[in-house]
């Protein structure tokens, strides 16, 4: 029997996340690097959480959400994807991204600048080579 949903968790009480920045047309300062250094290495905790179901024989959906914190400042991403197989020749993908980070400078236009979103929408076209 197939399995339709599945679900994964884990706790980390003790994480390190490096940041990097090495492109010079970006300022490293934007991304929490501190001035005149291009890396920063934080030790903290994290969580991950993700789930899988597949609710039809031809879709599919994928949820996974990060969270990490150094105990003075919280970053986290929870992204969801929806996958459709079309028929044998196409497929179609949701993909949204939505990003906190308590980091994010402040903005006089709003008071939601530390959320971020990002969503894609693709169709593409599928054909698989089978070996000789």
């Amino acid at each position: 029997r197939r399995r339709t949903f599945s679900a994964a968790v884990s706790l980390a009480p003790f994480s390190y996340n490096l940041k990097t920045c090495t492109n010079p047309d970006l300022n490293p300062v934007s991304f929490g690097i501190d001035e005149g250094k291009t890396s920063k290495s934080e030790f903290g905790s994290s969580v991950e959480v993700n789930l899988r179901w597949n609710i039809t024989y031809n879709i599919s959906y994928n949820s996974r959400l990060f969270a990490f914190s150094d105990y003075h400042y919280l970053q986290g991403d929870w992204q969801h994807t929806i996958d459709f197989s079309i028929n044998k020749y196409m497929s179609a993908r949701i993909f949204a991204n939505l990003r906190y980070d308590t980091l994010a400078p402040e903005r006089d236009d709003t008071k939601w600048h530390k959320w971020m979103f990002k969503e894609i929408l693709s169709i593409g076209f599928n054909y698989r080579f089978s070996p000789i």
